[in-house]
């Protein structure tokens, strides 16, 4: 056994656990990080600065061996009839071209070693860790202990003045980093293969875009906020809804409108609109079948100001998410 798979397992498995049940979380829904043996649990946010260069910063500025194939029904044939031993959240970490990465991985409550459940990555912004991501995004709640999700913890990047930032390119480190995640995941784990997602915020909205990108023949649909890219070579379609606010002052509405326009064509789909819940958001009519694009530009008043998450988000990204 590879160190990354003895890792992960310890996260997944009992005998690695600290014997403590976890305690209710007061600020994230479900249960708190109860770190394992040979885990560390991710550091606070560092808070996320504004830049100018619109690669911008979560909501964090307040926070103080199997192969995984699937079968003809999407469900893991390695990962499914295995009690893992344990329910809701654990901080995990695995090696990746020799240094360490943090996760924090979250099972539903009541997790069923033999239902196949949807898989989602939740990608932070600037300057945020994947707990910090966890207090307020409403995806794990909406959910309902209907999937299982991963928080990854970005490194420090120069690019995004030391704070901790994704690595956007193809061939880069944390493509790497959650193709090692969902390998190990789908071999331990009971995941429809079929119904990968990925969202995020800020920054992590623009690694969203980039994971769609380059792994659309994976990831079913992606979910960016106040994001933007996806950049080009992309392999393969993924659904797509989008969000921005029309006064964003970090990552201006204009990189998610290029965003939103990359997967227009990408879909084919047309220029026609239909709204649909919630306000103010619609769906484009024509996409290819199975390869919705929604679009939300909205102008809510949030308590982080206008780049913040809006809190119809949650709510409406599982629903779309649910659809596929």
């Amino acid at each position: 056994m590879s160190r990354t798979q003895g890792l992960v397992l310890c996260a997944l498995l009992a005998g690695c656990d600290s014997g403590t049940d976890p305690a209710q979380s007061e600020t994230g829904g479900g249960t708190t990080d109860g770190t394992a043996p040979g885990s560390t649990s991710g550091a606070a946010s560092t808070g996320a600065a504004q830049t100018e260069t619109g690669q911008a910063s979560g909501q964090g500025e307040e926070a103080s061996e199997g192969d995984g194939s699937a079968d003809s029904t999407g469900q893991s044939d390695s990962g499914c009839g295995v009690d893992p031993g344990f329910s809701g959240a654990a901080p995990g970490e695995v090696e990746i071209d020799g240094q360490a990465r943090r996760f924090l991985l979250v099972l539903p409550e009541g997790y069923d070693p033999d239902r196949a459940y949807p898989f989602v990555f939740m990608f932070h912004g600037r300057g945020g860790d994947g707990p910090q991501f966890r207090t307020y995004n409403g995806v794990e709640e909406a959910s309902d202990n209907n999937a299982i999700l991963v928080y990854p913890d970005a490194l420090p990047n120069a690019q995004q003045g030391g704070l901790t930032g994704w690595d956007l390119s193809a061939n880069g480190i944390d493509v790497a980093f959650m193709d090692q995640l969902l390998a190990d995941f789908t071999a331990n784990l009971c995941i429809d293969e079929t119904r990968i997602f990925a969202t995020g915020h800020s920054h992590g909205g623009f690694f969203s875009s980039a994971m769609g990108c380059v792994r659309g023949e994976t990831i079913r649909a992606i979910a960016p906020v106040a994001g933007g890219g996806p950049g080009a070579g992309c392999e393969g379609s993924v659904a797509a809804w989008l969000a921005h606010h029309t006064d964003d002052d970090v990552v201006p509405v204009g990189l998610g409108k290029i965003a939103r326009d990359h997967w227009l064509e990408n879909n084919e789909c047309s220029e026609d609109t239909t709204p649909i819940d919630p306000d103010p958001c619609v769906t484009y009519q024509g996409c290819n079948d199975g390869h919705d694009v929604v679009w939300c530009e909205h102008t809510l008043e949030e308590s982080f100001g206008p780049h913040a998450w809006p809190s119809f988000a949650g709510s409406a990204i599982w629903a779309f998410f649910s659809a596929y």
